[in-house]
């Protein structure tokens, strides 16, 4: 879907730590026409100021661990809270960057917490930071940040 939206002159980065992970990306890619539009890299997220070249619309993370896979391989923390910084410098004027969070496996919670702390430190003026999430479910359900960087 994110290398459909890019269009034919945009490109996704997507990162992660599991090979698993990008050989399943690199997969669903190859049947479909947008494989030149999406880069893999097996890497952290915190090593995207490594990678990224130009100001991004869009930063997107999903955090916790890949389904079917691993459950010790998990986002973390510091981690995260680094890559969500770098996210924030890259970001163009009127970007967003989405944070779906997993509160409800184990290390989820300390995640959510570091994660709100950095957004809600976020200066109001240059950041307008939303949470939203499903009332109708346990406390521990995923939920989303969108932050979007205030147009100049």
């Amino acid at each position: 879907m994110l290398a459909e939206l890019v269009g034919p002159n945009g490109q996704v980065l997507a990162f992660d730590i599991q090979v698993d992970a990008i050989n399943r990306t690199v997969a669903k890619l190859a049947d479909m026409e947008y494989g030149e539009r999406v880069r893999t890299i097996h890497g952290g997220h915190e090593t995207m100021a490594q990678h990224v070249v130009r100001q991004a619309k869009i930063v997107l993370f999903n955090l916790g661990y890949l389904p079917g896979g691993d459950k010790d391989k998990i986002t973390r923390p510091e981690t995260t809270c680094t890559a969500l910084k770098i996210s924030a410098d890259i970001l163009m004027p009127g970007g967003a960057i989405l944070v779906t969070i997993y509160p409800g496996h184990s290390g989820g919670d300390d995640e959510r917490i570091a994660v709100e702390a950095w957004a809600s430190g976020l200066p109001a003026n240059e950041f307008h930071v939303w949470r939203m999430g499903q009332i109708n479910v346990t406390s521990d359900a995923p939920y989303l940040l969108l932050i979007q960087k205030a147009s100049k």
